[in-house]
């Protein structure tokens, strides 16, 4: 029969082994028959802490120091014991104890370190791992610990130095590896924090946190792909994680795949409805799908969760913004800059805000941006916006010329060789002329031409193919071409919306709008005869769908039933696209003559025949305007440019009245007053005719 030593022996290999049933046997067999065995105590006390019985351990490990309160392994293990049970104090003390027994105690040091560091305490944990490792020169962890120590604290080169001992001591242990990898993601090298990740995973397949990792490095270097692959070989390997899933879809949204993102976060916010990060990131898809409201509805749950979150509060003042709501947007920044003072973007926001609003502080802002980054297109772009609302002209102008840089521009510069046009005189040379962005804009600018003509060149106009007809007779035209048409031998050429920068126009010198272009209709315009006095009012709710703006500048029919209580008028829609099906919520026939038409000579018939045009901020707006027909401009409380800030008419067409939505009311409120406004303009016009036949008679 093996005697109390042979057991022992035995209970401790089994116990190195990972038999932990069987040491447990043979610890229990000792105690039997010598119950204050202390040898037997403590290692059965052990082992019950490495089965999470903590209370147990601190039990049979105390009674072994009771017997022997010299042995300085006892008082390391019960810290140990103590540190599970969430008794940090005494814990500490215990190591203390295992210490003063033993200044040369390695493992008291390093478990004294560990204690230290999770309760914050890094210069004190620091000290512990370097007494360690004095301790035993050799002792991987204490190296490893000291490497990511000092990443904690932010010195990340010494992280890199300890760990790399580490690595060197042991090429092998994949931990090391992984350790290195994180200091050298922090210290900013993603090539080698990459390539020891990856020998990580070679020498552990299975390291969830390796693959996460791996992925964050691929997401900052933009190689999406390879984040989403690595992100989900993590998700594989250990129980879902918010965090793993919330990267996931950060790839899946700069990949542009905005379906799968949503997913990524709705999945990371399942598993921790408190993840700041995946509400605001969810958000920030919403907001790219045009889904604002939603998306802010995220941006202040993130900040709920998050208080100083300044990237949610600038999303949020984003999406404030984009839905016209400036005050809301103007706060919105300036949280976001409380917590981050130098936060340029937000900054650039607040200015064009501001600038919007009517206040020349954000102008003064946009313009130190230009002088602090001289090349930023986007600075350029956003201060040309600002003079040329507030009516600043002359140096508009000259921003405006940035388009051509812009990423987000609709046309891009044509590569002509020929020069462009800088206003000098022509002498007979052909100059082309060429449109850009919507037909609007063309309508608008090709009131330049006449003095085009006038420097003595032959002028060749180049439009959209909707607009050839009508612009076929206009004054100073020599030729009048579609863009799919080819182009005619030229000696230079110019954009028409860079014409007022060679005229040097102001507010002042707008040149007189087009005449009137009805006349280059070819066909009668089919509108049904209207009753005997009744005047006739041509509706336009909504602009092109496309638009970066339409959300703030279309609307739906029924915002404009309050004018069907004016009496003697008689509708028309000239409504085109998609938003023309909604006819059927108007509670008479509305006739739609553009139904038919061709091209915009087809539809200048139609408006030639009307007395009035009631239009939201559409190509419509400006052919009415060019051919002197009355027209209403209903501008969203975020106007165009070109429509200034508060006045209710416009220098760029005579005919032309603006009606302003209010920043706290809705369409709804506006279109009440242009029902108002409505009856009077019917009276008027009634009481013209009734003079003009007094006249007659």
């Amino acid at each position: 029969m093996p005697n109390v030593h042979e057991l022992l022996s035995a209970g401790l290999n089994h116990h190195k082994a990972g038999k932990l049933s069987e040491a447990a046997s043979l610890y229990r067999e000792i105690l039997s028959s010598e119950p204050r065995h202390a040898d037997a105590l403590h290692l059965l006390g052990v082992l019950c802490n490495q089965l999470g019985k903590a209370n147990l351990a601190v039990d049979l490990i105390s009674k072994s120091i009771e017997i022997n309160p010299h042995a300085t392994e006892y008082h390391n293990n019960l810290g140990n014991a103590l540190k599970g049970l969430g008794h940090e104090n005494e814990a500490e003390k215990s190591y203390g104890r295992a210490i003063d027994l033993s200044p040369h105690n390695a493992d008291a040091y390093m478990n004294l370190g560990i204690l230290l560091e999770k309760q914050g305490r890094l210069e004190e944990a620091r000290n512990s791992y370097r007494r360690a490792l004095r301790s035993a020169p050799s002792m991987l962890r204490a190296q490893l610990s000291l490497g990511n120590i000092a990443v904690a604290m932010g010195d990340f080169k010494l992280g890199v130095k300890h760990i790399k001992t580490a690595v060197r001591s042991s090429p092998n242990h994949a931990p090391a590896h992984y350790a290195l990898g994180n200091a050298q993601f922090m210290l900013g090298q993603s090539d080698l924090s990459k390539a020891s990740y990856i020998r990580s995973i070679q020498l552990d397949p299975n390291s969830p946190d390796a693959f996460y990792n791996l992925g964050n490095v691929y997401l900052g270097e933009r190689a999406y792909a390879a984040a989403v692959d690595s992100y989900r070989r993590s998700i594989t390997l250990v129980e879902p994680q918010a965090d793993v899933y919330s990267n996931l879809g950060i790839a899946y949204l700069e990949s542009e795949q905005p379906n799968t993102a949503i997913e990524s976060f709705l999945r990371a916010i399942e598993l921790n409805p408190s993840h700041a990060e995946a509400h605001f990131n969810l958000g920030r898809v919403l907001a790219k799908q045009e889904e604002h409201r939603k998306a802010i509805e995220r941006f202040d749950k993130a900040i709920e969760l998050r208080p100083d979150y300044a990237k949610a509060f600038h999303s949020l003042g984003s999406s404030r913004q984009s839905l016209g709501e400036l005050e809301a947007a103007s706060d919105a920044y300036r949280k976001a800059l409380s917590f981050e003072p130098g936060y340029t973007d937000v900054l650039k926001n607040l200015a064009s805000v501001l600038a919007l609003q009517g206040s020349q502080e954000g102008i003064v802002y946009l313009e130190q941006f230009v002088e602090q980054e001289p090349a930023s297109v986007e600075a350029h772009c956003n201060l040309c916006a600002a003079l040329l609302l507030h009516g600043d002209y002359v140096r508009g102008w000259r921003e405006y010329e940035w388009r051509w840089q812009w990423n987000k521009f609709t046309s891009p510069r044509r590569g002509f060789v020929e020069p462009q046009w800088q206003g000098e005189q022509l002498e007979g040379k052909t100059i082309l002329l060429h449109a850009e962005q919507g037909f609007g804009d063309t309508l608008q600018f090709v009131r330049y031409v006449p003095l085009v003509a006038q420097r003595g060149g032959r002028v060749v106009l180049e439009v959209q193919s909707g607009l050839q007809r009508l612009l076929r007779h206009l004054p100073g035209i020599a030729e009048c071409i579609s863009k799919d048409d080819p182009l005619p031998e030229f000696h230079c050429h110019c954009p028409l919306m860079s014409l007022p920068l060679v005229f040097g126009t102001t507010i002042e010198t707008i040149p007189p709008s087009l005449p009137d272009l009805s006349r280059a209709a070819e066909r009668e315009p089919s509108i049904p005869d209207a009753s005997e006095g009744c005047l006739r009012v041509g509706l336009v709710w909504a602009g092109n769908p496309e638009h970066q703006n339409d959300a703030l500048r279309s609307m739906s029919l029924t915002h404009f039933l309050p004018l069907t209580k004016v009496d003697a008028v008689c509708f028309v829609s000239l409504q085109k696209g998609p938003a023309s099906l909604q006819t059927s919520d108007w509670p008479f026939h509305l006739p739609e003559p553009c139904s038919a038409v061709k091209d915009f000579a087809d539809t200048a018939a139609i408006v030639a025949s009307l007395d009035l045009v009631i239009t939201v901020d559409t190509a419509m707006a400006h052919l009415a305007g060019a051919m002197g027909k009355s027209v209403w401009i209903l501008n969203s409380h975020i106007p165009d440019w070109r429509w200034g800030l508060n006045a209710e008419t416009t220098p760029w067409y005579s005919s032309a009245r603006l009606f302003r939505r209010s920043s706290s009311g809705g369409w709804e409120e506006l279109m009440e007053r242009v029902a108002s406004e409505l009856a009077m303009f019917r009276d008027s016009r009634v009481n013209q005719s009734v003079v003009q036949c007094e006249c007659m008679a």
